[in-house]
């Protein structure tokens, strides 16, 4: 019964980082000017967003030095 639970987390979890992609990529061209196209600022917000993931906060202790 827990996997079923452990899969609905993911799940909701999985939502919300592709709404944050969208909504992170709209920003990001609406900030360049137009500039920059939508789905390549989903590509850099995701992409950011992985590299933070797997990498941890080392990389994001190093930025805030």
């Amino acid at each position: 019964p827990s996997k079923v639970c452990c899969a609905l987390n993911v799940f909701t979890n999985i939502g919300y980082s592709m709404v944050n992609s969208v909504v992170g990529g709209q920003i990001l061209s609406m900030v360049s000017g137009g500039h920059l196209s939508v789905i390549v600022g989903i590509i850099i917000i995701a992409g950011s967003s992985l590299v933070m993931a797997l990498f941890g906060m080392r990389i994001f202790q190093i930025y805030e030095r």
